[in-house]
């Protein structure tokens, strides 16, 4: 695949800007990208710079070959090898390995409650219906952002969340934080924006065009899920862009009488990073205009968005409807 756009501070937008000369190479890895597995592709290389990645999760073993001549050195060869098709070193496992498992094994074993059975907690929905609308997992997630920071003294109004926060399915029955930590596996800390009324408009509408539609193949487009305070519609329209978001309240105010009002956002300091290259090509071929969150006034809280929601599960007794796994018409699709 070719490199990811990451809005705002990304490997592209670095290569880019780069005098001529100055790196022979950018090694990334934030958007989780596997680029290059059949070599290095043109597509990643910027500015004459190639930019190398090797997926998530320990899934390649990348390696990047620098040939150094007598006057220059440049990049010769780069490949990802599966780790999947790596012989297993049972000696080495045993010696380094299973001694850190065996070190954190009482952590990830640690109860934090019950998840209750619901079908947006499932890994089809997690997988197929993230963007498709409302969902339970999310909105307890998200009202789970909004409650953690205001007890840690933020006047929080909503939260907002993509799929960049959910990593996993919750598995009904007794939940483990290794559990919850297959749900959140990364280190994303909570970020307060401000945003006015006006603005908080177009970025719904932004929202709206970024929703699945049932007969468009699904991928990472950025969708964002509201906490309970915020509700919409999405309609859906003809085509993606002209979707729109009507019937906005927040706390129950229409946002039509809210346009000078500035509101609290939280949200997770990764949100819409891995729509940038989708946001890119809709761009080129479609023309359409984006709202970009990067743009607002922020300010990070140092919270840790796992740390908070393992605390709010275990405030609620886990991943309960009383908690807010739950539907309950915050935001409503329509054609």
């Amino acid at each position: 695949s070719s490199s990811a756009s990451v809005l705002g501070a990304g490997d592209v937008e670095l290569a880019q800007t780069l005098p001529a000369g100055t790196v022979h190479a950018i090694i990334g890895g934030h958007t989780h990208h596997a680029l290059n597995e059949h070599g290095l592709s043109p597509l990643n290389i910027v500015n004459g710079i190639p930019i190398a990645q090797a997926g998530k999760l320990g899934e390649f073993v990348g390696e990047v070959d620098i040939t150094v001549g007598r006057a220059c050195a440049a990049v010769t060869s780069v490949h990802l090898t599966p780790t999947a098709h790596l012989p297993v070193d049972d000696a080495f496992n045993a010696a380094h390995v299973q001694p850190l498992l065996d070190a954190v094994a009482p952590i990830f074993n640690e109860a934090l409650g019950t998840a209750i059975e619901h079908d947006d907690l499932s890994i089809d929905a997690v997988r197929n219906d993230f963007a498709a609308g409302e969902s339970a997992l999310c909105n307890f997630i998200a009202d789970a952002l909004v409650e953690r920071t205001r007890l840690a003294g933020y006047p929080v109004d909503f939260a907002a969340i993509d799929a960049s926060c959910i990593a996993a399915n919750v598995p009904a029955g007794p939940l483990t934080f290794g559990d919850w930590f297959d749900v959140m596996p990364f280190a994303d800390t909570i970020r307060l924006c401000r945003i006015t009324g006006a603005e908080l408009a177009l970025l719904l509408d932004d929202n709206a065009r970024r929703a699945d539609r049932p007969d468009e193949a699904h991928t990472e487009r950025g969708f964002l899920h509201f906490s309970r305070g915020l509700r919409y519609r999405i309609r859906l329209g003809a085509t993606r862009s002209v979707a729109a978001a009507v019937d906005v309240t927040v706390d129950e105010t229409p946002l039509d009488e809210a346009a000078g009002r500035e509101y609290m956002v939280a949200c997770t300091s990764f949100m819409h990073m891995l729509a940038g290259t989708w946001q890119k090509q809709a761009s080129d071929r479609w023309h359409m205009q984006w709202f970009d969150p990067q743009t607002l006034p922020k300010e990070d809280t140092r919270l840790f968005l796992r740390d908070e929601l393992v605390a709010y599960i275990r405030t609620h007794g886990g991943v309960t409807a009383e908690g807010g796994c739950r539907r309950d018409g915050r935001v409503v699709v329509v054609r």
